[in-house]
């Protein structure tokens, strides 16, 4: 992470704690740069995303009373970051045999499964009909 995205990135956690009144007399710089350390491996949109999340209140089971600590902060950003990097990729075509569950980690895109049952051949061939 070069010097300007580690400024943006303290000026995100800076903005994040400071959202959390109750933890404000315990924010210093060396609290920041604690946060800093846990993210810096993080690209600074994931980052930034991570902060908005938690200070909308969006994360699922997060207390709101309280700022998440560093390494929760860090959590939700490397699974931003990893989500970005995968819709960057794009969907990619896996082959599975019909009957079998498809692999792990696979999201069926569109609307025909191996449970479908479409329009029967005949009503699919043209000057047929019954």
């Amino acid at each position: 992470m070069n010097r300007q995205d580690q400024g943006r990135a303290l000026e995100a956690i800076a903005t994040l704690l400071a959202g959390f009144p109750s933890s404000n007399s315990a924010i210093g710089e060396a609290t920041a740069m604690a946060y800093l350390r846990a993210v810096d491996h993080c690209p600074l949109v994931a980052i930034e995303a991570a902060c908005t999340a938690f200070l909308r209140g969006q994360v699922a089971g997060h207390n709101l009373d309280f700022a998440p600590t560093a390494p929760r902060l860090a959590a939700l950003a490397d699974a931003l970051a990893e989500a970005a990097r995968a819709l960057s990729e794009g969907p990619r075509l896996v082959r599975y045999r019909m009957g079998e569950s498809p692999p792990e980690g696979t999201v069926a895109l569109g609307g025909r499964t191996d449970d479908w049952r479409g329009p029967s051949r005949v009503r699919l061939i043209a000057g047929r009909t019954h």
